[in-house]
């Protein structure tokens, strides 16, 4: 599994410099290097506090003498079950960091804050979001699974949520009714009034249409949050939610954004 994910990594990062030589070519600008750089470092922070949490509970999952795990994975079912499990708890995580002020200012608004919706803006992640998901996931440990499956698991989903970054591929009339798609995914990053708080959904749609927070892509997608986070170094860029009190997932920009 570790080398599958690896291989994931190496065809994600072809596929972001394929965008920025193609970026290039049609003159678009949706990649700047000071843009560029604060994702590359929310993602390498990201990394660090997920290894650090990952370690963190397979010491602590050492140290309860948890009963041995029973659930065979050399079969695709209980990946199937554990993705679809998991998949139902991100909505969730996603829903509270959205609701939950601290977690916005503090984390995921870093995610949301680029105005440009490309591949890289995938990995522009939620940086504190491994600490305060952990709890989350439990009722994971509960059904059986253990920490290098479920980690796993989690970093299949935000894999996954790779491709959905980005501005190529329109409607899939196929896909959009049960998957996150671009499509949808578009309109969970954009500050139209339409488009706040929707589509929470990892891999699945189908969360959001069950609990009332799917939108369809309808107009134009307007990105980013109220703060424009382009002239702020990375450092400043992790306490940029704090800087307006007004800063909320229900708050849209300010400024227009570019084109």
């Amino acid at each position: 599994m570790e080398i599958f994910i690896n291989g994931l990594y190496v065809v994600a990062t072809l596929i972001i410099l394929g965008e920025v030589v193609w970026d290039r070519y049609r003159g678009r600008g949706l990649y700047t290097p000071r843009d560029s750089f604060q994702s590359l470092y929310l993602m390498w922070g990201f990394w660090a506090l997920f290894t650090l949490t990952k370690i963190a509970a397979q010491r602590l999952e050492n140290s309860l003498n948890l009963p041995p795990q029973t659930i065979s994975m050399n079969h695709v079912l209980p990946w199937v079950v554990l993705t679809l499990s998991y998949d139902f708890i991100y909505y969730w995580i996603h829903r509270l960091e959205h609701a939950w002020a601290l977690a916005w200012k503090s984390s995921h608004i870093h995610h949301h804050s680029s105005r440009y919706m490309t591949f890289l803006t995938g990995f522009r992640s939620s940086i504190w979001q491994p600490i305060y998901s952990l709890p989350f996931l439990l009722p994971l440990y509960a059904m059986g699974f253990r920490t290098p499956e479920i980690f796993a698991t989690v970093i299949l989903n935000k894999l996954y949520n790779f491709w959905v970054h980005q501005q190529h591929v329109g409607k899939i009339a196929w896909m959009d009714g049960l998957f996150n798609t671009p499509s949808n995914h578009r309109v969970h990053h954009g500050r139209n009034p339409q488009y706040i708080d929707k589509n929470f959904g990892g891999i699945f749609i189908l969360w959001d249409k069950l609990f009332g927070t799917y939108e369809k892509e309808v107009e134009a997608v307007s990105f980013g949050v109220s703060i424009d986070p382009e002239p702020l170094s990375p450092r400043e860029v992790l306490g940029m939610g704090f800087k307006r009190v007004d800063v909320s997932p229900a708050t849209p920009a300010l400024q227009k954004p570019q084109t």
